[in-house]
């Protein structure tokens, strides 16, 4: 476990995981794909809570992992992302759910999924940051990725009241967030 620490020296400029506008669109820096390789389940929470197995070794590339940090926390500092949510516990359907149920709005996927359809929506491949941004800063954005050497891919955009991602699946937000607020609850109870 990797603990890590910041000083924010103001906070106005912090930047959390919720969705915020209709009409923003929503990337995942780290990939030039939705990528479903079945290694990316090494590790991960599905693997044990569908499979119940906890098999495999993560791999990170350290390159990649310091220049997608490294572009995340600058366009953060040049406000052009209003939210960032890592992929890691539960993988990028979990962080995108995250994002509309702590924003309280929809998300309307628009992506492609290459390779195993589990893999890619909850595997916990490493150095991956579901972000959002106005249309208006794409152009910004784009220029700087281009310079860090980051690769990114759009998922979608941000609006309506349902998590969707056609054909899989509509769900209303409301129903995410009460499954995820008092999930605990109901399964011990």
């Amino acid at each position: 476990v990797v603990g890590a620490l910041g000083l924010l020296e103001d906070a106005e400029s912090m930047c959390n995981t919720a969705f915020k506008d209709e009409g923003d669109l929503v990337l995942l820096l780290g990939a030039a794909a939705v990528s479903g390789e079945a290694h990316s389940l090494s590790g991960s929470a599905y693997l044990e809570a569908v499979h119940g197995r906890v098999a495999g070794v993560p791999s990170i590339d350290l390159e990649l992992e310091s220049r997608v940090l490294r572009l995340c926390r600058h366009a953060i500092e040049e406000e052009l992302l209003l939210s960032a949510h890592d992929c890691s516990d539960g993988g990028l359907a979990v962080s995108l759910a995250e994002s509309c149920i702590v924003g309280g709005i929809g998300f309307r996927g628009t992506f492609p999924v290459e390779g195993r359809l589990d893999a890619a929506l909850f595997g916990e491949a490493q150095s991956r940051i579901v972000v959002s941004l106005s249309p208006q800063d794409m152009a910004r954005f784009e220029e700087m990725a281009s310079e860090g050497g980051v690769p990114w891919v759009r998922l979608g955009s941000v609006g309506g009241t349902t998590f969707s991602l056609p054909p899989l699946m509509d769900v209303p937000v409301a129903e995410l967030g009460a499954a995820w607020k008092g999930g605990l609850e109901k399964a011990l109870g």
